[in-house]
């Protein structure tokens, strides 16, 4: 099997995951989840798979099934558990994965991307870096041979250790990713703090992200102007480069898909902006998706997480590309 950051890490979330047996990501046993942090006091392991899906999917979906009244109790609100990020990865891993490479594959993106001499990419919300896994798949399976640098940003600390492996995986791999930076921070102040040469901008779920913890609704998006602000004033206005590619991906459930308004909020700020002109894209749910085999071998430990008949690549996320050329 060829070596990949996606199978590399897969295969050690899931070494990683299945050390803990029916133990909490904490010091005790889910049996009596001494030490849990879940705001219950316990795991939800209503399903009594000891395997973190009901959790999780707390994550995604508890606040609102209780206001619809489904959920009953506390539930967890973020990725802040070691072992539930293991068991994120292996789940959701691939499927972000397979959207992004699919936004890759794009003939608009790809005849945007072939302007750059290499691909330096800021990601905002990183977590387990899917978008740096798609960009060495691009990379590998088109022989582009361009060189990959990256810096990652997100404000989980419990990401640090996937992200210590990912860092092992590119030091000790002479392939394209040629760099890797994480910075365990705010992506708001991030650009308040740091500076870079960057051509890529990712923001995979983030957006999604702050909505499910209330710091964005669906009627006020200026949580998302800021980052846009952010964005055109902290990177583009003082880069070297002339030509910047942003990338949004998300979710595509009625709570996004059926309303601009956040990307609209993002979009005003660059359309206010004088000294750039930018190309926008959307690309919404489509349930009628053409849908093609991955073009590599998957790691076997993929199996207990991720349906085989799921393995396919898809555009079933809601997506924004901009592609931006400064003028001034």
């Amino acid at each position: 099997m060829k070596d990949n950051l996606f199978n590399c890490i897969v295969n050690f979330c899931s070494e990683k995951y299945e050390a803990y047996g029916a133990s909490c990501g904490y010091s005790g046993n889910c049996k009596n989840n001494y030490g849990c942090n879940h705001p219950e006091g316990k795991c939800s392991n209503v399903d009594k798979k000891r395997s973190c899906e009901y959790c999780l999917n707390q994550v995604h979906f508890g606040k609102k099934n209780q206001k619809e009244g489904k959920e009953q109790g506390e539930v967890r609100e973020r990725y802040d558990c070691p072992k539930l990020i293991n068991y994120y990865v292996c789940r959701y891993s691939y499927g972000y994965m397979s959207e992004l490479y699919t936004i890759l594959k794009k003939t608009y993106v790809k005849s945007f991307l072939v302007k750059f001499n290499s691909y330096d990419i800021i990601s905002l919300g990183c977590g387990a870096c899917p978008d740096l896994m798609a960009f060495e798949l691009l990379n590998n399976e088109e022989n582009i041979g361009k060189n990959i640098r990256y810096t990652g940003v997100d404000n989980n600390k419990y990401w640090i250790e996937v992200k210590d492996r990912i860092e092992y995986y590119v030091t000790g791999n002479q392939a394209a990713i040629k760099s890797f930076d994480y910075y365990n921070d705010d992506v708001y102040r991030f650009f308040d703090e740091y500076t870079g040469e960057y051509n890529i901008v990712c923001i995979n779920y983030l957006i999604s992200s702050l909505y499910n913890t209330d710091q964005i609704k669906r009627t006020d998006n200026e949580k998302v102007r800021e980052l846009a602000g952010k964005i055109v004033n902290g990177f583009i206005k003082n880069t070297r480069n002339k030509q910047m590619l942003i990338i949004i991906n998300d979710t595509n459930n009625d709570e996004y898909a059926n309303n601009d308004t956040i990307f609209d909020g993002f979009i005003s700020i660059f359309s206010k902006t004088k000294e750039l002109k930018y190309v926008t894209y959307n690309n919404l749910f489509d349930k009628n998706s053409k849908s093609v085999e991955h073009p590599f071998k998957f790691s076997d430990k993929l199996d207990g997480f991720q349906p085989k008949k799921g393995r396919i690549l898809n555009n079933f996320s809601l997506q924004l590309i901009l592609e931006v050329t400064k003028i001034s």
